[in-house]
């Protein structure tokens, strides 16, 4: 284990200990909020998993490589941006399908695109909190931002893997 996950299991012990200690009825709370979000987190991840696992067996690595290899290039982090701005999900599933598309070959530059680019299917749900306006710079950032991010990083593979 590693000093900061070790240091951030000590600040959460000495934070319920501090809970405990000045409201027992409000500590149990806190444990009992902390022990429903693990299972929802455990339940998604191993979801999330679970896809990776299928897209594994059902994707042909050839057809990955093919349209989001390395050697695209600038079409693939483009088709990044683009799978990147329809995905569904949260981290919980875009992580591990990310991860799947990297294992079978899909090139690095590609897989940041498809991080970096906010996925416009939240675009309803951020118009009710920032508005049109806000919105429609947003949109714009998000794609130039996947689309640079892809290519820096296509760039930093070529040099560093």
């Amino acid at each position: 284990m590693r000093l900061a996950e070790v240091i951030i299991i000590l600040i959460t012990i000495a934070l319920y200990g501090v809970v405990l200690s000045r409201d027992s009825k409000t500590g149990a709370r806190a444990l009992k909020q902390s022990f429903d979000t693990t299972l929802d987190v455990f339940v998604l991840l191993t979801a999330g998993i679970a896809v990776v696992g299928v897209m594994m067996v059902l994707i042909p690595g050839n057809i990955v490589i093919t349209y989001l290899g390395k050697q695209m290039g600038a079409w693939g982090i483009l088709l990044g941006v683009a799978i990147g701005a329809v995905r569904p999900g949260g981290s919980y599933i875009r992580l591990p399908v990310v991860l799947a598309l990297l294992s079978l070959g899909a090139g690095v530059g590609t897989v940041v695109a498809i991080l970096a680019t906010r996925s416009l299917l939240y675009t309803p749900q951020s118009m009710a909190f920032f508005g049109p306006k806000i919105e429609a710079v947003l949109i714009p950032s998000f794609l130039v931002c996947g689309l640079s991010a892809g290519i820096v990083a296509h760039i930093l593979a070529g040099i560093l893997l």
